[in-house]
């Protein structure tokens, strides 16, 4: 078997120069500002997609607090309009049972402006 270190104890790089394939175009690495410019470019990519993201999801927000919203007042006026209503029958009721007992039936108009 051959030995495959040189006196210094490092291994030999191979003869053949087809069997190294460099990583980099030409054997140069790309510079530095290329590498900013592509983690700058994708890093304003992210911040663009989530703040269209966050507006789409205001927008749904405010589309669903205004109709809970108008529900609930629609819920509320109802309610309030069925307590009108008893409130008038209740009164109602009472001016007829009223107007039965012959102490009121005898009352004559200058009794009642008093």
């Amino acid at each position: 078997m051959e030995n495959n270190k040189s006196p210094t104890g490092n291994l030999e790089k191979s003869e053949d120069p087809k069997s190294e394939i460099p990583s980099y175009k030409n054997g140069k690495r790309p510079a530095i500002s290329l590498h900013i410019f592509i983690i700058v470019t994708i890093t304003l990519a992210a911040i663009a997609v989530s703040i269209f993201i966050g507006q789409i999801n205001h927008r749904k927000t405010i589309q669903l607090a205004t109709e809970q919203f108008n529900k609930q007042q629609l819920i509320l006026a109802r309610s309030a309009a069925v307590g009108v209503e008893n409130f008038m029958v209740g009164i109602e009721t009472d001016l007829l049972a009223l107007s039965n007992f012959p102490v009121v039936q005898r009352m004559e108009t200058a009794h009642m402006k008093s």
